[in-house]
C-alpha cells in the first residue's frame, strides 16, 4: 500500500529543517564568539547575563528569538568584560557535544 505524501507536507518538513538547522548555527556562532572573546561567568560579578559561554549557546538555541538579540546588544559590554575578567572555557568539546545532542534531540522530535 503506497502512502501519500503531501506537498504541503513536504514542504513544512523542510521549512521545519531549515528552522532546526538556523537555531544550531546561531547557537553555534553565539558559543564560537563568546569563547573566542573568553566571555565567561565572572565570580565576582553578580548579573543575569554573566553566564558561561555554553550557557549563552543553550539558551540561544532554545529562545533565539530573544537571546540572540540581546547577545548582539551586550556583546561590546560582554567583550570589554572578558578583556577584565578572561574566563577561559573548560571542556569546549564536551560542550559542542551537548550542543549538538540537545539539537538533535529536538531535530528528531519535530
Amino acid at each position: 500500500m503506497e502512502e501519500n505524501i503531501h506537498p504541503e507536507t513536504t514542504g513544512m518538513m523542510a521549512e521545519v529543517i531549515m528552522v532546526q538547522i538556523v537555531l544550531l548555527l546561531a547557537s553555534m556562532w553565539v558559543y564560537y564568539d563568546a569563547v573566542k572573546h573568553k566571555i565567561g561567568r565572572v565570580q565576582e560579578k553578580k548579573s543575569l547575563v554573566n553566564i558561561p559561554a555554553g550557557a549563552w549557546a543553550a539558551l540561544t538555541m532554545f529562545l533565539v528569538l530573544i537571546v540572540l538579540p540581546v547577545y548582539l546588544i551586550l556583546r561590546k559590554k560582554l567583550i570589554a568584560l572578558a578583556e577584565e575578567h578572561p574566563v577561559e572555557p573548560q571542556n569546549k568539546i564536551l560542550s559542542v557535544g551537548l550542543l549538538l545532542a540537545v539539537w538533535g534531540i529536538l531535530f528528531f522530535i519535530y
